[in-house]
């Protein structure tokens, strides 16, 4: 009668039968059913080639509208049993436009009673609830129906099944029914998952969001994630369901002229309306512990004001979170060896974000809390050290036909200022090493800086070692030395190759010369120095070269020291050239542990810092100081030689150790810059199968890239721990940045920065014990805390609440501005 009268419907959106529909049939002559069955028959068919990855995504549409399923369904249920629920009302202040109370995806359901939900009569309330029940049975024997042909088949043994619904629903809630709001009714949804590779079958509380879900199965099954996901895996969840994840979950929902923006945290749900204009025009938060059915609006209750307060920090962040690019590191790890078959049981419809599970924040770390600290932060001048000239690192010979993706990640994800290239031609004589990959990477960053650093005599023409060293009886061993005679033709070598930089429009800032005392041997061939030779060609070879070719704003660093000895005292050989005049920046790695038998402990490389750092400042005070390259990691053959890094560790314990680095060599050396040696860095190729040699590779980078090459590019792989460790430096400590001197207790590496218009100022602490410390920094006068950025086991330099304690093996970064 409705269709005949054309009360319902309409070309867009066509008239639909009754809302519910009990016939006595097969569960094939319904859709479910048939999904069910066609799924069943493909599995059957996957299974004759067991070692086949798959990936099968089963969508059932039920419980959704219409409610029509088998009528044995429905006679599992008593009618008279149902009642509506007790939240009738919405809260004070939830504007009734975002409320949906019309129910509008009712109205073309040739049954709808009246107006809205309000005119249904209790018999149509009943029946709908029944329907919801009913149809909620058959999608579970569909389901059902599925995985007994994985277990029949033997998939069951090496698939991982995810359950899902897109959305939550209202069953009468709020005196409506279907979703379309803020609620917490209509935005959680069902998560189950299942890996047969882990046992046990606890519930969690934690907080997911379903942006999380394709991440996790990537995490799973070994896949990349691609960059352009923001959510993030919780595969930790299914092992240690205790483990955290999330602090909250996100979600929107559009509304008249506005657009709502809830987050769930805690026991708390929290919404805003906002206009075009981004002014907020509603807010409401509920306790969803004391008022499960949200009919109360605690906005206005004074005892619920640091919930509120939370709220509304943490809401704004997801919010400016959600609008940026993603910004993640690849997880390729799987849980096993093998790649995982992957089949999905889901609902059809996919819309919003939020899900079931919690994550522990402030209340569940404060019960392990070690210890309290309120450090006071100084901004006086009188606190001031030295000025900070960038971070950055090297684009190595491993990485140097890196794609876009990885420069983009590198120099952008990481705002690097500098970067350092040989300035040398290759073995090969090619003159035109690293020419694509620094004009890729200016096009990104036009203002970025190079260190030309220069490490064996070469030339095009002249590419063999042989022409340029001598090999000499040096300090008990045999090393190279550049022959006299070559001088001269040497100095010539690098201001061409500095003017051939020059002229393809990269910006040359610092030219160095490299001395590498512990490789200069046979089978490296690489250059050596005696300190006061180093000296004279400096200030009689390279300085008037620069001068005449008009690069007098190029800078020296000589030597770019490999090696700094036990006590620096390899740094203090050197001081004839790092005290020389024509020498303006002093340059050391941290390669030191490469001596067979020499301590590579952490605190060993502490000491020789922090001598570094004495030798410095009584030295040449008024120089800059780039510690030009480190990595966690090194070789000697099968020797692990290393700061503080052994076999055993994780990468995240590798990830806060190089927090560790960045910190005392910005505290200890008081370092003007700090470059890690793989910014960029390739995988070990295939045929290599070495585990030390792999695992070195992937320890040396921040961007991972294949060995191999596509197209003349190395493809962009995954962005490591160690990736976000460093951005909570670099991404906060612009060029230009001073250092100021912080008193903090010794269990915790406190650094703080402050902006030249000292409109800014960044605070960094690492903590790397496995102890929860409550560290609070009052905002000195007339500043505000703007943002607080941690990495932990689960961020990856991600928003968390200023007062959160913080947990072992973290760094976190706050950020104040006037």
């Amino acid at each position: 009668r409705a269709l005949a009268e054309g009360k319902i419907g309409d070309e867009k959106d066509p008239a639909k039968g009754p809302l519910t529909e009990s016939a006595d049939v097969h569960d094939d002559t319904y859709m479910d059913g048939k999904r069910a069955a066609e799924a069943t028959r493909i599995l059957e068919n996957l299974a004759s080639d067991q070692e086949q990855p798959f990936f099968l995504a089963v969508g059932f549409a039920k419980p959704h509208l219409p409610f029509v399923a088998p009528k044995k369904y429905w006679d599992l249920y008593e009618r008279e049993d149902f009642a509506m629920p007790p939240n009738q009302t919405i809260p004070k202040g939830y504007p009734e436009h975002a409320a949906n109370l019309m129910a509008h995806e009712m109205h073309k359901y040739s049954d709808f009673e009246g107006d809205s939900p309000a005119d249904f009569s209790d018999d149509l309330n009943r029946r709908l609830l029944h329907g919801y029940a009913a149809t909620t049975s058959y999608a579970d024997a569909c389901v059902g129906r599925v995985l007994d042909t994985l277990e029949q088949t033997g998939l069951s043994e090496n698939t991982i099944v995810v359950l899902w619904g897109d959305h939550g629903w209202k069953l009468g809630d709020h005196g409506s029914w279907t979703k379309h709001t803020n609620f917490e009714c209509d935005t959680r949804t069902p998560l189950i998952i299942r890996d047969p590779r882990l046992t046990g079958t606890e519930p969690t509380a934690r907080l997911v969001e379903l942006i999380d879900l394709y991440p996790t199965l990537c995490d799973l099954t070994g896949v990349p994630v691609p960059e352009h996901c923001q959510g993030r895996s919780f595969r930790a969840l299914l092992a240690e369901p205790e483990s955290g994840h999330r602090y909250d979950a996100y979600s929107s929902y559009p509304a008249y002229k506005m657009l709502g923006h809830s987050l769930r945290f805690g026991n708390y749900r929290y919404t805003e309306w906002r206009d075009d204009a981004e002014q907020v025009k509603a807010r409401v938060l509920t306790n969803l512990k004391s008022d499960p059915g949200e009919v109360a609006n605690l906005v206005d209750d004074p005892k619920h004001a640091d919930a509120l307060a939370r709220g509304e920090e943490r809401l704004a962040l997801r919010i400016e979170q959600a609008r940026k690019p993603a910004m993640r590191r690849q997880q390729s790890n799987a849980v096993g060896e093998n790649r995982n078959r992957v089949a999905i049981a889901s609902v059809a419809e996919v819309k919003t974000e939020s899900t079931m599970v919690d994550r522990p924040g402030v209340s569940a770390l404060s019960d392990k809390v070690k210890s309290r600290n309120v450090i006071s932060l100084d901004v006086q001048d009188d606190r001031v050290r030295q000025s900070i000239d960038g971070f950055g690192g090297s684009i190595a010979f491993w990485g140097v036909n890196a794609d876009d993706q990885a420069l983009e990640a590198a120099i952008n994800g990481l705002n690097v200022s500098i970067v350092r290239v040989q300035g040398e031609v290759s073995k090969t004589g090619d003159a035109e090493r690293n020419r694509d990959v620094l004009q890729r990477a200016t096009r990104i960053n036009p203002d970025l800086r190079v260190l030309l650093t220069f490490w064996q005599p070469r030339s095009a023409k002249y590419p063999d070692n042989d022409y340029w060293l001598d090999l000499v009886e040096a300090n008990g061993t045999e090393q190279f030395r550049l022959k006299p005679s070559k001088e001269d033709e040497w100095a010539d070598e690098m201001i061409a190759r500095v003017l051939q930089h020059q002229k393809w429009g990269v910006n040359v800032e610092v030219v160095a010369v490299q001395n590498e005392s512990n490789w200069s041997h046979p089978g490296t061939q690489t250059c050596g120095w005696d300190p006061l030779r180093l000296a004279r060609f400096v200030d009689q070879k390279i300085r008037p070269r620069l001068d005449a070719a008009g690069l007098s704003r190029i800078k020296i660093a000589a030597p770019d020291l490999a090696y700094l000895g036990d006590h620096a005292t390899e740094a203090q050989r050197f001081l004839p050239a790092l005290t020389s005049p024509g020498v303006e920046v002093a340059a050391y790695h941290m390669y030191d542990s490469f001596v067979a038998g020499q301590d590579g402990g952490l605190e060993n490389l502490i000491e020789k810092t922090q001598a570094f750092g004495r030798l410095r400042r009584q030295n040449f005070p008024s120089k800059r100081l780039w510690m030009t390259e480190t990595t966690g990691a090194q070789w000697n053959g099968a020797q692990w030689h290393t700061y503080g890094w052994t076999p055993d560790l994780t990468e995240h314990d590798k990830a806060i150790l190089a927090a560790r680095y960045i910190h005392m060599t910005l505290t200890d050396a008081e370092a003007n810059a700090f470059l890690w040696w793989g910014l960029v860095y390739s995988l070990a190729p295939e045929r290599v199968t070495d585990p030390n040699t792999r695992q070195k590779h992937r320890d040396e980078g921040l961007v991972l890239v294949r060995e191999e090459t596509e197209n003349g590019f190395q493809s962009f792989l995954e962005r490591t721990k160690k990736y976000y460790t460093f951005r909570q430096y670099s991404g906060f400590v612009r060029p230009g940045y001073q250092r100021l001197a912080v008193d903090s207790p010794t269990y915790l590496q406190v650094s703080a920065y402050r902006s030249p218009d000292q409109s800014k100022l960044v605070v960094v602490v690492v903590n790397d014990s496995d102890d929860v410390h409550d560290v609070q920094f009052p905002a000195p006068a007339g500043y505000r805390v703007s943002q607080v950025r941690q990495t932990d086991q689960q961020r990856d330099c991600e928003p968390v609440p200023v007062d959160a304690p913080m947990p072992g093996k973290s760094v976190r970064t706050l950020v104040f501005e006037r």
